[in-house]
């Protein structure tokens, strides 16, 4: 059982969060000052604020939170309407915002706390020479490590720099590629946001602000999480569009199948490497519904150079 405190001022929300399972409500209170200092002496698992009692509280609590360890859930009515606040709270630390009709992700939260926050979906694109929309966060995982899923990201990337839009690749995962691409190879350069470009694609390594990129005028964000076995499930779970990238040999039809317990029930897409034609028909018929979003990658020694031909990157996005 998870120990929480919560300051909420809302009946109907208290007794939401008193009804989940796996948590005790060790002390509730309105007053934020009083569960700061409460926080100074006893250990709880997490605590859960309503930010709108008072914001300027909230803050104190949360500085005292991250001192002390504490995983602290914030709620609010509307994120979009908050950003200031939301972006003060999370430099204190604190990555989980909920909304007030969304509680039923506070148990999911608090056992798998965020270890950054997607400031994406605080922001829309206001203007796009080539279509209206919001900006888009997409996340690729892999059924195992170099099933080529850092390959597929980057070539998104560069099929919608083709397309006119603007992307970046983003390093989730412990593989080192952007840096090595930095050592080994010749004509990479960097950005004024520390962004590393090699042949126009834009990509940050490992470490970066994600804040900052975000704040930058891209159309898609493009999430590298490598293996979906080693990576956060809350980190992944929020981005808009999930594309899983599978293989169709024995050992990563294995891989596969138990990678597809974790991801199914997000609506993901799938693409499948080093496939030769002749066994498409048959994989069409293994993914059974799930076909119309089973797409099959083309040769690719080189993310980087841009293949006109190949449209599934497009299909995916729903661009053609």
């Amino acid at each position: 059982m998870k120990k929480i405190i919560m300051g909420i001022g809302n009946k109907d929300l208290e007794k939401q969060i008193e009804n989940l399972e796996e948590i005790v409500v060790c002390e509730k209170d309105d007053d934020i000052d009083f569960l700061t200092d409460l926080i100074s002496y006893e250990k709880f698992d997490a605590a859960i604020i309503n930010i709108l009692l008072s914001q300027e509280k909230s803050l104190k609590f949360a500085s005292k939170a991250k001192e002390k360890g504490l995983k602290v859930i914030c709620l609010l009515d509307n994120k979009k309407s908050l950003k200031t606040e939301i972006a003060a709270l999370v430099g204190e630390g604190v990555f989980a915002f909920v909304e007030y009709d969304e509680i039923y992700k506070v148990l999911m939260l608090i056992n798998n706390y965020p270890t950054d926050y997607d400031f994406a979906e605080l922001t829309e694109k206001e203007n796009s020479s080539v279509l209206k929309f919001k900006k888009s966060t997409i996340a690729f995982l892999g059924i195992m490590p170099r099933i080529g899923t850092t390959t597929q990201a980057i070539s998104m990337c560069t099929y919608l720099r083709q397309q006119g839009y603007r992307a970046c690749y983003i390093e989730c995962n412990t593989s080192g590629y952007v840096d090595s691409l930095n050592e080994y190879y010749n004509g990479v350069k960097k950005g004024s946001e520390d962004q590393s470009i090699y042949m126009g694609v834009e990509m940050f390594a490992k470490g970066y602000n994600l804040r900052k990129i975000l704040d930058m005028n891209y159309d898609f964000f493009i999430y590298d999480f490598g293996c979906i076995n080693t990576a956060p499930e809350l980190n992944w779970i929020e981005k808009e569009k999930k594309i899983l990238v599978a293989g169709t040999k024995p050992s990563e039809l294995a891989a596969f199948q138990s990678s597809l317990k974790l991801i199914y029930d997000q609506n993901p897409s799938f693409i499948f490497s080093f496939s030769v034609e002749d066994e498409h028909a048959a994989v069409k018929q293994m993914m059974a519904k799930s076909a119309g979003k089973t797409y099959f990658a083309g040769y690719s020694p080189d993310p980087f150079i841009e293949k006109k031909v190949d449209t599934i990157y497009g299909e995916i996005l729903n661009l053609l």
